[in-house]
């Protein structure tokens, strides 16, 4: 596992913290394909890692701590938009509203949008 990007300034010594963050299995995280659209979530923390999947591919994972759970999702275009958002906010509070879509070839996708009401 290797940390790719992170808000978090002592992700390293909160072993806590990074457990929660990193364990995708665990039921205090929320896949982001759940019925958790068109709802406003106040970013509170973020972490972007690499992981190997049961079938040895690696994989880049983002997630998302929130006021209303921890979401994670491999999703690229989920993760180009958050951090459109986040690297423009550059550490300033800011929320994020999910949203599904439909691409041109028909595959359901997730995506975000940085709240700015």
């Amino acid at each position: 596992m290797e940390i790719i990007k992170t808000d978090i300034e002592n992700l390293k010594e909160d072993k806590k913290a990074f457990y929660r963050m990193t364990e995708s299995v665990s039921t205090s995280v929320q896949d982001m394909t759940d019925d958790q659209y068109d709802d406003t979530y106040d970013v509170i923390a973020y972490l972007l890692y690499t992981d190997v999947d049961s079938k040895g591919k690696e994989r880049e994972i983002l997630t998302i701590q929130t006021d209303k759970g921890l979401f994670t999702t491999v999703s690229k275009t989920f993760k180009d938009s958050f951090f459109k958002a986040a690297d423009l906010m550059d550490g300033d509070p800011f929320a994020i509203r999910m949203f599904t879509g439909v691409s041109n070839n028909g595959k359901t996708y997730v995506d975000c949008r940085m709240v700015c009401d």
